[in-house]
């Protein structure tokens, strides 16, 4: 449950993203967080996202 909540917000940051000004480049890069999961901190969740040109080209999520 944990891994799809970060998943879901995970997703819904990126889809906050608007579009890029003419003739600009969009985000690229990978970004990371981590959070304390169901079992609480000694549980934590990992989600990391990879964007290039502002669209998604990776995600992984890692978790109890």
């Amino acid at each position: 449950m944990s891994m799809l909540a970060a998943a879901a917000m995970a997703l819904s940051m990126a889809a906050c993203q608007s579009g890029t000004a003419s003739g600009g480049s969009g985000v690229s890069g990978t970004f990371s967080g981590e959070a304390a999961g169901q079992g609480g901190p000694d549980n934590p969740v990992k989600v990391t996202i990879t964007l290039e040109d502002s669209v998604i080209t990776d995600f992984q999520a890692e978790g109890p």
